[in-house]
């Protein structure tokens, strides 16, 4: 695997974060670069922490699929049946897990970056309930926080315990996932967010309560998708109905397949993953390549670009497209790179 670690050094050297690879199961890469704090030059180890942002949805979604599992919901149901103050109409739980409900995403109507503003998941639900849908439900495709968001609190209502507790209890601690934890909980060896190297301020986690707000290392993601695919955390035909494929979106060049807390992709053979970025400068990215029985699961806290068409914000996603490039020796071409950023 030196070839990996060559990449990083010669080509990557601002890259700044911990990466797993993982082939039948087993780890085969597993490494830390950069600092976890660009101002004290502390080093990210192994065990350095990170913000995951959006791979929470992942979570979210199984622990939905967990309560259908047990019949106390059905993905059928409509939001208003555990959410009767809700004036939205004709969306259900499966709208909210492909992100097609129509709901407006609450980061347009409250200020996230701020700490100020909403500081519990109730105000937030007060500034959205009786907002007008921009789309009939289930006809567009429109990823936001807000329909994990409202998972999160369906969860509450049926499991009656608090969101977090729910997945300490039925995911972390069988997934042995035992350096994970919450945004707001004192954790040790938390790497600091940066934006082009500069040191940013941890924001209002009630914002990303149930769609970012996990903390966790690549080595417990690992432990997660190992149980996942093992159906330790859901059964053969629960784990098959997660991923089976909910709404195909038309894209410029190409169709975008959204399963449940998953996401198709077509580059090195098929795979499904997530991407996620963090306003105080994370990112984040894992992916299962079904074809060649492989893992990526990339962990940063530095958002640059690394292409002239990328964004600050899909650094990681572009590092593990360039990775399976080198682990399935498949050259992509700038325009096929391209083509999997346009949106």
């Amino acid at each position: 695997m030196e070839r990996l670690v060559s990449y990083f050094r010669e080509k990557r050297p601002n890259f700044s974060g911990t990466v797993l690879i993982a082939k039948k199961g087993k780890v085969v890469f597993h490494e830390a670069f950069g600092k976890s704090d660009f101002n004290t030059e502390i080093q990210n180890t192994l065990c350095t922490r990170f913000p995951i942002s959006s791979l929470t949805k992942t979570f979210t979604s199984l622990a939905i699929f967990q309560l259908m599992e047990q019949s106390c919901l059905y993905l059928s149901d409509s939001l208003d049946k555990y959410l009767p103050d809700a004036s939205f109409s004709g969306v259900t739980i499966q709208h909210l897990l492909n992100h097609t409900s129509g709901i407006v995403d609450y980061r347009n109507v409250i200020n996230e970056f701020s700490n100020g503003g909403c500081q519990n998941p109730n105000e937030i639900w007060q500034q959205i309930r009786d907002r007008n849908l921009s789309s009939v439900p289930g006809s567009k495709f429109s990823c936001n926080d807000t329909n994990t968001f409202l998972l999160a609190m369906i969860l509450e209502k049926i499991a009656d315990m608090p969101y977090r507790d729910y997945v300490r209890e039925k995911i972390f601690v069988p997934a042995g996932m035992e350096d994970s934890g919450f945004e707001g909980e004192a954790l040790s060896l938390l790497a600091q967010g940066h934006i082009k190297g500069k040191k940013q301020r941890l924001r209002n986690s009630n914002n990303r309560y149930g769609c970012g707000d996990i903390i966790s290392t690549t080595k417990d993601l690992h432990q997660f998708l190992q149980c996942y695919k093992r159906c330790e955390l859901l059964n053969r035909d629960s784990k098959n109905r997660m991923e089976t494929v909910s709404f195909r979106r038309k894209k410029w060049l190409d169709v975008s397949l959204i399963a449940s807390g998953w996401f198709y992709q077509f580059i090195h053979g098929m795979s499904i993953g997530y991407s996620g970025s963090h306003p105080s400068g994370f990112l984040s990215r894992w992916e299962l390549n079904m074809n060649h029985e492989t893992e990526i699961i990339i962990l940063s806290n530095n958002a640059i670009p690394y292409h002239w068409y990328d964004s600050k914000w899909n650094g990681a996603q572009s590092i593990a497209t360039e990775l399976g490039e080198i682990l399935f020796e498949n050259r992509l071409s700038p325009l096929q790179k391209l083509l999997i950023r346009i949106d």
